[in-house]
Formats: C-alpha cells, structure tokens, sequence
C-alpha cells in the first residue's frame, strides 16, 4: 500500500489556516472548501445562482443543519445577497468563483480553514 502512496502521491486535501477581517471583500476560488473554526457569516452575491439554477448545483455544504439566507430586490424578483452561517465545525465551498465577505456585527477577525481544490495536473 505504501509503494501506491508513493507512487501516486496522498489524496487527502491539506487544510490551511487564515484569518479573515470583518468587511473586507476575498477571492472565493471555486472548489475551494471553508470551515469555519469560531460561529462565522459570509456573504455572497445573489448572482452566484443563475435563473433557473438550483442552489445545491452552485453551493455544497457539510451537513443539512447549515443556516442560509437570501437578501432580495423590493420586487422580490431576484436576489441581491447570499448568507451562509457556518457553526464551529461546519464547512461550505461553492462551484463558480465569487467575491465574499464575511459579516460581524463584533468586527472581530475569524479564523477559518480552506482546502484548496486538488490541481488537475
């Protein structure tokens, strides 16, 4: 088993340990998973899911208890925002780039961790 291993290399992700500010907008690469280590709000634009797109075909989540809501235009026609609340443990990733951001009413830094999508080389 350790000469497959070595011979094709390991196959588990490698988590990496950031801290993100309050308010301030990130590069969310898609494929890239976060799990949240502290209670942590993100937002993302409402554009992320097309019309006609489900939300599970553009955002996967670790468990069905993930929280999620939606700001919407006054008409109620499409959506401005995307809100995901990540409890301690729970983790996210979405299957199309986007700008995010992470929201605080304390406007104290998160600690989160990413895993990186596997190259394809």
């Amino acid at each position: 088993m350790s000469f497959l291993r070595s011979l094709f290399g390991s196959k588990k992700p490698k988590k990496t340990l950031a801290i993100a500010e309050p308010g301030k907008m990130f590069g969310w690469k898609a494929g890239t998973w976060i799990e949240a280590i502290d209670t942590t709000t993100f937002r993302l634009p409402g554009q992320l899911i097309g019309e006609g797109e489900k939300i599970g075909d553009i955002i996967e989540f670790s468990s069905d208890d993930v929280q999620i809501g939606f700001k919407q235009t006054p008409d109620q026609k499409s959506v401005t925002e995307i809100l995901i609340k990540l409890e301690t443990g729970q983790s996210v990733t979405i299957r199309r780039s986007a700008q995010a951001m992470i929201v605080a009413e304390d406007q104290r830094e998160r600690k989160i961790y990413l895993t990186l999508p596997e190259d394809k080389t």
